[in-house]
């Protein structure tokens, strides 16, 4: 009787820790980037997904699934038959590779402690939201032009200007970059031209004054002495 008992006790302690373990609670908490996310087109991001756990008495491996809920649709993502666009990394952080406009949404992270089916032992995280930055084609076709149509004209008027250089014609748009080159030329030129306006000027005033003096008449002895001596009427003829 009292064997019967012993293993009575025994199989109900056992009885008591599996439901204690069984029914023991954990504290999980998944943090994820609460900002939004903005990617281009064909481009790789990472989600990080930070974990903490707490008040577990078994804890075991951790085990993170990513699920996404778009506009018309939601799935779990597939993380182990090793998808070319969706990869875990470490720590559970999700890599997304080839981004397109389709897959924008909101991204949650979901973890769970193996062989732990006890209260908290699964969590997921509130999500992080991944929007698409998307330039309308007919945007890019019309930056295109204007950027084409700007550098046609552009390199038109160099043209332009290089010909009318090398033909030797007056281009306005050069003059006032050859005018300070040429200003020094042009004011020495001019006062050139006005030194000799003032000496002409100034000789026929001179010529002026020689010609109301009185000259005197030159004496016998000196026209002995200088035969060659010219005369007043002399010099009006050579004039």
């Amino acid at each position: 009787m009292a064997r019967e008992a012993y293993t009575y006790h025994q199989l109900a302690l056992a009885l008591l820790f599996t439901a204690v373990f069984r029914g023991e609670s954990c504290n999980l908490e998944v943090k994820e980037p609460s900002e939004e996310i903005r990617q281009k087109e064909q481009s790789t991001f990472h989600i990080p997904c930070d974990v903490s756990v707490a008040q577990c008495h078994d804890k075991g491996a951790l085990q993170f699934t990513w699920h996404v809920f778009r506009k018309s649709s939601s799935e779990q993502l597939d993380l182990v038959s090793g998808s070319s666009k969706y990869s875990l990394l470490k720590e559970g952080t999700l890599a997304v590779k080839s981004f397109q406009v389709a897959d924008s949404g909101i991204y949650h992270c979901g973890v769970s402690i193996r062989d732990h089916v006890g209260t908290g032992a699964q969590v997921i995280g509130n999500g992080t939201v991944v929007a698409a930055t998307v330039i309308s084609h007919q945007i890019q076709h019309a930056v295109i032009w204007l950027l084409f149509v700007v550098l046609a004209v552009y390199s038109l008027i160099v043209l332009t200007l290089l010909i009318l250089k090398m033909t030797g014609r007056d281009v306005p748009i050069l003059r006032g970059k050859c005018g300070k080159n040429n200003g020094s030329k042009n004011n020495s030129t001019r006062r050139r031209h006005f030194r000799a306006v003032l000496q002409e000027l100034y000789s026929n005033r001179n010529l002026h004054s020689t010609a109301k003096t009185p000259t005197l008449r030159p004496s016998a002895d000196s026209q002995f002495e200088n035969p060659h001596t010219p005369t007043q009427d002399d010099i009006y003829q050579n004039l």
